[in-house]
């Protein structure tokens, strides 16, 4: 039996770190699934970009973790680097705006890997989806987030 692979964007890893619900059942039904979590390293260096890893022991060990659990974690590859250049050229040529090199690349890693990306990013994936057949599933309803924010400030 094969394994679905699964991507989660940095900001689901935050989220979870922060005890948002909605992410920390996503993590466990993923992993009750028996899918394989996979992670680009573009996302592995987002994590422990962070300034607060230099200065919080329990941030740096907790995104550290992040990446130590992952099943795989992925290397940019030329595949995914050519990938990720088709899609910020077509998001470039009809929008007229840029795509983040970061968005980029963990859609071309999902892409190349017949992997389902989950993220909060809509403005980025959406568009992707559209226009490329990512499997993307945002896991947060509209407004559901803000509401979790400003009860943990």
């Amino acid at each position: 039996m094969n394994r679905k692979i699964v991507i989660f964007g940095t900001n689901v890893y935050v989220n979870h770190y922060l005890g948002f619900l909605p992410i920390v059942n996503l993590f466990d039904e993923v992993l009750d699934e028996g899918n394989e979590i996979h992670m680009p390293a573009i996302v592995a260096m987002e994590l422990v970009w962070y300034r607060k890893v230099e200065t919080d022991e329990k941030i740096k060990a907790a995104r550290q973790g992040y990446i130590e659990a992952a099943d795989k974690v992925m290397d940019i590859t030329l595949d995914i680097a050519l990938k990720a250049a088709e899609i910020r050229r077509k998001w470039s040529s009809e929008t007229d705006k840029k795509l983040k090199h970061g968005d980029a690349l963990i859609a071309a890693s999902a892409l190349i890997n017949d992997a389902t990306l989950y993220s909060n990013n809509d403005k980025a994936f959406l568009y992707i989806k559209k226009n490329f057949n990512l499997t993307y599933i945002n896991p947060v309803k509209a407004g559901e987030f803000e509401s979790f924010k400003k009860s943990i400030t």
